[in-house]
């Protein structure tokens, strides 16, 4: 791949929708005035991803511009963190957009901030917290990959994607509720009998036996 020239500027990051992985998105003004766009390099560290800004360069137009061309090569755009006002994203990337809509006014009805954990992760991090799991040193974990099963080594789990749990493709959301403000002291979201009510109006459920904070879109309840 080319070398960045003067006029290439990073423009957002992106999901790729069948690996998880994390890209940056670059723009390009040719000489001739014509715009194109590339995938440069992997985000160095996907997890630590904060999900602050949609498009850090450009007008609206361009940012418009910028999300097509990603979604038409497969991938899915982050969205800003001021399109969900009453979340607080504490472990992983921003995920489902549907979700954090859904979660976003469960946040407002209640009228706390939600800190949103371990929201989607890539298979890298799924694979670790696998490994903790059939260890005995972490909590459940699904499957990691689509053929190992037990003691396995990333290498062997990178070539069979997707992960079998729903945060690797940001459909699940670890999440809690702060006491007061943004940070310190929080309450799981399953142990509050209000939040439950209102997480069943929004057509929220708790579907993980156990883990009063595994939220996910539907109507099972487990915990």
């Amino acid at each position: 791949m080319a070398e960045k020239g003067k006029s290439d500027k990073w423009i957002c990051l992106a999901r790729d929708k069948k690996t998880n992985d994390v890209k940056r998105i670059w723009r390009r003004k040719k000489s001739d005035g014509t715009i194109v766009y590339k995938v440069r390099q992997n985000n160095p560290n996907p997890d630590a991803t904060d999900g602050k800004w949609k498009c850090r360069f450009g007008k609206k137009s361009t940012a418009t511009e910028a999300k097509q061309w990603a979604e038409k090569q497969g991938y899915a755009v982050y969205q800003s963190k001021d399109a969900f006002p009453f979340l607080v994203l504490n472990g992983g990337a921003w995920g489902n957009d549907k979700l954090s809509k859904k979660m976003n006014k469960l946040g407002q009805k209640h009228k706390r901030y939600l800190r949103m954990g371990s929201y989607m992760r890539t298979q890298k991090s799924q694979h670790e917290l696998y490994l903790k799991y059939i260890r005995g040193t972490g909590n459940l974990a699904a499957y990691c990959n689509t053929k190992y099963r037990g003691e396995h080594s990333w290498e062997q789990c990178k070539k069979y994607p997707p992960c079998n749990s729903n945060h690797c493709g940001g459909n699940a959301s670890d999440a809690s509720y702060y006491h007061s403000g943004r940070s310190g002291n929080y309450t799981n979201l399953g142990y509050n009998d209000k939040v439950r009510k209102y997480m069943k109006e929004l057509g929220l459920c708790l579907p993980v036996s156990g883990e009063k904070w595994h939220t996910e879109i539907g109507t099972v309840w487990r915990s």
